[in-house]
């Protein structure tokens, strides 16, 4: 018993805050107040294990005092008011936008982390499906800036954006920005969008002229030298034009009635605005 004291004492010497220390020591002299005020003498107190027991329940009950380092948190929540970072990715449902003719509604967008303008600090770009993209740049200290409105990234018009990739597409020592796109939209307003840094944090879309300007319900995309030519390659991930069909009501309980008539809808992401009423009845 004696053996564990001491190696318990050595580990809370060595590991603890010196605060924390204090605090122990501080539970240690009001015990040993509290015997002498009894008038226990202390080889009695030594002889008896009920006491060791005891003395070692005070110690360790302080075990959050003990187990602070341990219980430090890794991150800390920093407010929009201290980051300068306030983008909200708002979803709003009406008729023609919802879950029902577009399964991927709530499936959110994307975020980029990178050095776009080389100054060695990391700077954030949020990608939004009703409202706009925006790029944070980073001026130290964790506080960031709002540079959307002078970048060049606004869009013009409706566009439902996905994932984002930082890639130096150019090899230039510049980081670009790859966008895709998706949702119940247009057809060119679903193609995806390079934006090529032009080194002084403004972007030029360039992707219809390297060729990657895809508009097929794009998820997010990689990029990577696959056949080992110098030059990066890119694997694009898109949503499948599977059929949707959701079941919409149930116009007949199947258990007071022979008949249950079942109205669903059918629809390709292609034609998801000519929507197509289906009945099937069903006889027992």
């Amino acid at each position: 018993m004696r053996i564990k004291i001491q190696d318990f004492k050595i580990k809370f010497l060595f590991n603890q805050k010196k605060a924390v220390t204090t605090t122990a020591f501080f539970c240690i002299f009001i015990i040993h107040k509290i015997l002498l005020t009894l008038k226990i003498p202390i080889y009695y107190i030594m002889q008896r294990r009920s006491i060791h027991l005891f003395f070692l329940f005070i110690i360790f009950s302080c075990d959050p005092f003990f187990n602070a380092q341990d219980h430090q948190k890794l991150f800390n929540l920093l407010s929009s008011s201290h980051t300068g970072i306030d983008f909200s990715n708002d979803i709003s449902e009406s008729r023609e936008f919802n879950i029902i003719n577009y399964q991927d509604f709530y499936s959110g967008g994307g975020v980029s982390i990178g050095d776009i303008n080389n100054d060695g600090l990391v700077d954030v770009f949020f990608t939004g499906n009703m409202v706009q993209n925006r790029l944070y740049i980073n001026k130290g200290e964790m506080h960031f800036e709002d540079i959307t409105e002078t970048s060049g990234l606004l869009s013009k018009d409706y566009t439902w954006s996905t994932g984002s990739t930082m890639v130096d597409i150019n090899n230039d020592g510049w980081l670009d920005i790859y966008v895709c796109y998706s949702g119940l939209v247009d057809v060119e307003q679903r193609r995806n969008k390079l934006w090529v840094n032009q080194k002084d944090n403004t972007f030029i879309d360039e992707a219809k002229k390297y060729h990657i300007d895809d508009a097929g319900y794009a998820v997010n995309a990689n990029f990577f030298d696959y056949d080992k030519d110098g030059d990066l390659d890119m694997y694009l991930v898109n949503q499948g034009p599977e059929k949707i069909r959701i079941l919409i009501r149930v116009l007949a309980d199947w258990n007071q009635t022979s008949i249950a008539v079942i109205n669903y809808i059918e629809m390709t992401r292609d034609t998801l605005l000519t929507l197509r009423w289906k009945q099937i009845s069903i006889v027992r």
